[in-house]
């Protein structure tokens, strides 16, 4: 008998009054909970009416917001005499994007806008800018930007322009030693070059003296320009060397300058951000007060009658 009633058990005629059962049951639990939540309608209304008040008082609320950027180009340092590079983007954007949002850049900026570290702390996002590609993947070009936002206009603007400084500074130091020895070496050469047309002016000036000079036989003569000819041949040629030298430095001057030296590229300016729309603050407000509502309905009764047991 037992084998023949778990025939009948597991028969499909039994399997689809349960299925119907089933449906019928969550009809009927769905049917419960649409009676209990129109039952407790006001709560709805409660829950509506009071989340869109305290989404519109949130909306009024909101304080001015403004956001900085400024952007920074980190430079492309060259080895001396040669066109390798001395590092990658990729190294110097992420060595300058860690000093950026470090505690001793941010304390400096904060120090010399006039704020609080705290209110600065959080508030400064470093980011690369790609650079111009034709793959679908951007070469990673030195180019920084640095965002920071606040409640403060002038100071939000300061703050970014003072971290902006200091990436120039952090990356700067190579080239600007470059560009100092670079410069030193020019003035030298512009010394130099002085020295030898004073000494080719010397000798030519003599020259005209000794071929006016008719006291000197013409052996003296010519012993005395020769040896004057020789002297501006050799300035001469010193002098030649030495403006091939001052191209050649003027040049490289030019590109540590232009190229190899990182710089701000934009100052910051703060621009007040577009706050949350009023309208949407209320509709979001009054949705999850329709929730809670519906929520706060169900759980009325159960609450109620367990309230009253204990009052009991």
């Amino acid at each position: 008998m037992g084998f023949i009633y778990s025939q009948r058990a597991m028969s499909p005629d039994s399997e689809q009054q349960s299925a119907v059962q089933l449906e019928a049951e969550q009809e009927v639990d769905f049917g419960r909970y649409a009676q209990t939540i129109a039952a407790r309608w006001w709560l709805l209304v409660v829950g509506v009416v009071l989340g869109a008040l305290i989404g519109f008082v949130v909306s009024l609320s909101d304080g001015k917001i403004y956001k900085a950027t400024a952007q920074v180009y980190l430079g492309q340092p060259l080895a001396p005499d040669s066109a390798a590079a001395v590092t990658t983007s990729p190294t110097t954007l992420g060595l300058v994007q860690a000093f950026v949002t470090s505690e001793d850049a941010i304390e400096k900026a904060a120090s010399s806008a006039g704020l609080k570290p705290s209110k600065l702390r959080d508030h400064v996002t470093a980011r690369p800018l790609p650079g111009t590609s034709t793959t679908r993947q951007p070469f990673p070009a030195p180019l920084l930007s640095i965002q920071v936002t606040g409640s403060a206009r002038t100071k939000t603007a300061a703050a970014a322009n003072h971290l902006a400084r200091q990436a120039v500074d952090e990356v700067g130091g190579y080239t600007t030693t470059k560009i100092d020895t670079l410069e030193r070496q020019l003035a030298y050469i512009d010394t130099q070059l002085e020295i030898v047309k004073s000494r080719l002016n010397a000798a030519r000036a003599s020259q005209k003296e000794i071929v006016s000079d008719r006291s000197l036989s013409s052996t003296e003569k010519l012993v005395a320009l020769t040896n004057l000819n020789t002297e501006i041949t050799l300035a001469e040629q010193r002098q030649v060397t030495l403006e091939l030298n001052r191209f050649n430095t003027t040049n490289a001057v030019s590109l540590a300058k232009d190229i190899e030296a990182s710089r701000i590229t934009a100052q910051a300016v703060a621009v007040r951000t577009e706050p949350t729309s009023r309208r949407t603050s209320v509709l979001v407000g009054a949705f999850i007060g329709l929730l809670l509502g519906i929520v706060a309905a169900l759980l009325w009764d159960p609450v109620a009658a367990r309230m009253a047991a204990r009052t009991a």
